[in-house]
């Protein structure tokens, strides 16, 4: 009996510390179910507190990192986001028909010029001039426009 009364106190008294409080992390995670294509709205996301342990690394948990990305998994209600299922949303597609724009202080030139690569918002892409045909470098900067970027004052490309 005194080996029993030993053990039951013995649980007894680690059983608090089994409880002790985890620590919690506020996450943003779909509010319903949100389908491959489909852009992140602020609206399409709610808080959820879930343990610290509970979180990779590949944990997207911020607003500003997931407003306006595009689905690339579905993304089921109330889960935690992972960054291999989002991605910036593609504003230039390979083969399409963009604007290219050369500016400096003094002038401002636009030519058109087909892309030769996918690219989302600040993507470096390849574009070939339809003129010259001469293939270039430039910065996705919209939905069909990329921006050359200008080494010095001087030289255009």
């Amino acid at each position: 009996m005194k080996h029993l009364f030993s053990v039951v106190f013995f649980l007894i008294t680690l059983a608090p510390m089994a409880m002790a409080e985890e620590d919690m992390v506020e996450v943003y995670v779909p509010a319903r179910t949100l389908s491959t294509g489909e852009m992140i709205a602020e609206a399409d996301l709610q808080i959820l507190s879930v343990p610290a342990r509970d979180l990779s690394s590949n944990a997207v948990v911020d607003l500003k990192s997931l407003v306006g990305m595009e689905v690339k998994r579905t993304l089921k209600e109330g889960t935690i986001i992972r960054k291999n299922a989002i991605a910036a949303p593609i504003l230039v597609y390979k083969k399409e028909l963009v604007t290219l724009t050369v500016e400096t202080n003094q002038m401002r030139l636009t030519a058109q010029g087909q892309a030769m690569d996918d690219g989302a918002m600040g993507d470096v892409i390849r574009v070939m001039n339809l003129t010259s045909k001469k293939v270039i470098s430039a910065v996705v900067s919209g939905k069909q426009s990329a921006t050359v970027v200008v080494a010095s004052e001087g030289a255009v490309p």
